[in-house]
């Protein structure tokens, strides 16, 4: 089957982040979850998490405030 060349891709992205609190992320579109490794070393998904709240957390001038104002408490 073949998909529209403008698709979304639902492949699962992975990156880093400059940050001190967020070290690399990962991203699954269709469940929705996003995973965040922190600087200490714990790991934590995110439920119910928008491709344009990803984009936003990749863009943020400080990731780590990002994560607090807007996704924190999501787990």
């Amino acid at each position: 089957m073949a998909t529209a060349p403008d698709a979304p891709s639902l492949a699962i992205q992975q990156g880093s982040l400059r940050s001190s609190m967020l070290s690399s992320y990962a991203y699954d579109p269709l469940t929705r979850v996003l995973t965040l490794d922190f600087e200490n070393g714990r790991t934590y998904d995110y439920h119910n998490v928008s491709q344009e709240e990803v984009d936003a957390l990749e863009a943020a001038p400080s990731p780590g405030r990002y994560f607090l104002a807007n996704l924190k408490g999501r787990g």
